[in-house]
């Protein structure tokens, strides 16, 4: 097709937009628009060559899909290699085994799929140290390569121009409608995937049908309609908080405008179009690609050193589009052009890099990521501990086993007729080893209930961080209903509530599912709730136990204990627990203290009087770090309170009081 060198300009306002955004420049809070403007172009261009391919009787899926391989395979495999020499340098065993996956799910062209399970969210914290996120982009793009040229060549054999036209209009409407309806009921799933994507190349496939048979429109009309969209999306890029729900209607106004640009610019003349072809813009454009692909594992690494302030942020920048131009003049330019027929490109893009991978996992596995060579013994010796002492069906167990009795989520005497129910958010599936020694001890078995995020006391509503605006929590609230069901069936002696307790005050905690609470209103209810908890508990002739909140972890504290592993220098004992004093200032601990006075019968379990000894907080012991995330101890960690706990207040399964 014709060389459009507005189409180049447009390639790079939207790797700018991309770049500025995961540069964190505050003046384009939501340029990950970028990658929508992305979509639209491929829509148009793949289209655009389909078309022209099958009107003059020349396609060819052999050769669609062997341009397409050398055109965006030789670079990516050398930016997933820089990433791999990245990863090897510094990033932990327990990161690198996770990389090393994404390296498989890239090749597989399901990036999208894995980043959508493995993240919260796209730009959360805990997916902006991932070298390989944005390849996510890259695997929906091949996802549309593989789906749209069958469906094309099946299409036009049997239906004429202008039916094509409707078609498209309608799947393009069908895709919004799909896409919207998703974005409001699951909010934090929508993001990644390939479905919700759709419409936006859709948009570029109109573009491409409707620009051949629309007339020329006045110059004036073509400068104001190009001029609006560009400013619309800028606009939306420099607009803050709209990447919840995404994509949503500011996506469509993204893609809308890259349509207007797109068939304006069709016309040489016009402004818009002079200002995309502006040489500087154009030269971005052609190496957009390879800027995409090196700018992110740079500050993928930032972050994940912790050295992401302003200057680094700039020399990150630098580095990318140097290596950017590198990787465009060596490798992207060069090898464009197909060497090798279609089964050996395939073989040598494609399995081959595979093969590799496949291998490497299962022996970095084998050696523990290669720590020991990597980072030295000590290193090696915490991961030893760490995993020896990681439980493998914990995790399995959260948000399950909600009715009844799964033997898999049990600890304790497994054997014993006499049970106890531990239940709360994920802060209860912590103590799986804690409450092993103690149900031993005791000869009880402990019945593991958890529900991520939910206050485990009855009749209350709260919001759900996981939905969009906190909806109400149903899957929380339908839980611990079940559980106080069981309770009352009578089959525990003893009933554990395990919870960050202080935390819930912020959740819009009421009796009515559509009252809105003040934050004085839900410690209020929480208050009340528990004390009903206590008294449905004693009902049921079962012993209430509430465990208090542990020394949380303080901030950045695992990115502090690991730094010097990474950048090899020498680790300070402390040095990450600025303030390991202990408070008892919540408003929590007057809770307690109220509830033991009016229910002598109630037990309440401090881990801080184990983490906490003389009120000094540990966040490690033996050199071992004592959490596994920002809000949650290790198995290693619940392991050693276990055993401190009983040494030093006795076993709160066969004590009256504590």
């Amino acid at each position: 097709m014709k060389y459009r060198s507005d189409i180049d300009g447009l390639r790079a306002v939207a790797v700018l937009l991309v770049l500025f955004f995961h540069a964190g420049f505050a003046v384009f809070p939501s340029g990950f628009i970028g990658v929508d403007i992305f979509f639209v172009i491929s829509g148009f261009l793949i289209s655009t060559i389909i078309k022209n391919s099958i009107e003059a009787g020349e396609f060819s899926f052999g050769q669609f899909y062997l341009r397409r391989m050398w055109r965006l395979l030789p670079a990516m495999l050398t930016m997933i290699l820089f990433s791999l020499i990245i990863a090897t340098v510094f990033y932990l065993p327990s990161d690198y085994a996770p990389f090393l996956k994404s390296i498989k799910q890239t090749i597989l062209v399901v990036s999208n799929r894995y980043f959508g399970d493995e993240t919260t969210g796209y730009a959360a914290p805990d997916a902006n140290s991932m070298l390989l996120l944005h390849t996510w982009s890259l695997s929906i793009e091949w996802q549309w390569y593989l789906i749209f040229p069958v469906i094309c060549l099946l299409v036009s054999k049997k239906i004429n121009a202008k039916k094509l036209k409707l078609i498209a209009v309608v799947i393009t409407v069908i895709g919004i409608y799909i896409t919207y309806h998703y974005s409001y009921s699951h909010p934090t799933k929508t993001y990644y995937f390939f479905a919700f994507r759709l419409f936006e190349f859709m948009i570029g496939v109109g573009s491409c049908l409707y620009l051949s048979s629309m007339r020329k429109p006045h110059v004036l009309v073509q400068n104001f309609l190009s001029l609006i969209s560009l400013f619309a999306i800028l606009f939306v890029g420099m607009k803050g908080e709209i990447i919840l729900g995404y994509p949503n209607v500011y996506t469509l106004v993204v893609c809308l405008s890259t349509a207007v640009l797109i068939i304006s610019g069709a016309n040489a003349g016009s402004l818009v179009n002079k200002c995309l072809s502006f040489a500087p813009l154009v030269w971005i454009g052609s190496i957009s690609y390879s800027l995409y692909l090196f700018h992110w594992p740079i500050f993928a690494v930032l972050h994940y050193l912790g050295k992401d302030h302003l200057p680094l942020r700039i020399a990150g920048l630098i580095l990318a589009l140097l290596l950017a131009t590198a990787c465009y003049y060596c490798i992207e330019k060069p090898f464009r052009k197909p060497r090798l027929g279609f089964i050996k490109s395939l073989f040598y893009l494609v399995i081959v890099p595979l093969l590799a991978i496949l291998v490497f996992m299962p022996v970095s596995k084998y050696f523990d990521g290669f720590s020991y060579i990597r980072f030295g013994k000590s290193l090696n010796y915490i991961n030893h501990v760490l995993t020896s002492t990681q439980l493998k069906n914990r995790q399995k167990c959260m948000n399950e086993n909600v009715v009844g009795t799964d033997m898999a989520c049990v600890v304790g005497d497994k054997k014993s007729e006499t049970r106890a129910l531990l239940m709360g958010d994920s802060h209860s599936n912590q103590y799986w080893n804690f409450f092993d020694l103690m149900g031993r001890d005791a000869h009880v078995l402990v019945d593991m209930k958890a529900t991520s995020l939910c206050l485990a006391v009855p009749n209350v509503y709260h919001s759900d961080l996981y939905t969009y605006k906190g909806a109400y929590y149903q899957v929380c609230h339908e839980n611990v209903k079940q559980y106080y069901d069981a309770i009352r069936s009578q089959k525990y002696k003893y009933v554990i509530i395990s919870q960050v307790w202080e935390n819930y005050a912020a959740f819009n905690v009421r009796y009515d599912v559509d009252h809105k609470s003040t934050r004085a209103e839900s410690i209020g209810v929480i208050e009340e709730a528990t004390e009903k908890a206590i008294k449905e508990i004693i009902s049921a002739n079962a012993k209430p136990i509430l465990i208090k909140t542990m020394f949380a972890m303080p901030k950045d504290f695992l990115t502090c204990f690991y730094e010097h592993y990474k950048t090899r220098s020498e680790y300070i004992p402390g040095v990450c627990n600025p303030n390991p004093n202990v408070s008892d200032n919540n408003w929590t601990d007057k809770m307690f203290s109220s509830l033991q006075i009016k229910y002598p019968s109630l037990i309440i379990v401090d881990p801080k009087k184990v983490q906490c000894p003389e009120g000094i907080c540990k966040t490690e012991i033996n050199g071992i770090p004592l959490y596994r995330d920002v809000g949650h101890l290790n198995d290693y960690a619940t392991s050693e309170f276990g055993k401190a706990y009983l040494k030093n207040f006795g076993n709160p399964l066969l004590s009256v009081n504590q």
